[in-house]
């Protein structure tokens, strides 16, 4: 049996709407959920400076 990768779905999905990362949050009810992210905007969000 073939095993998913749901990293490299969530991935290839983020980059085609115009994002850099992913981040994963969690699972609920057998779904997996990730939030997506720009690194140039990830230290202007949370007050960090960028390292």
């Amino acid at each position: 049996m073939n095993k998913i990768d749901y990293n490299q779905i969530a991935l290839s999905k983020a980059k085609e709407l115009g994002y850099d990362t992913i981040r994963y949050c969690g699972e609920r009810n057998g779904r997996k959920y990730y939030r997506l992210a720009k690194t140039s905007l990830i230290g202007k969000n949370t007050g960090y400076p960028n390292i």
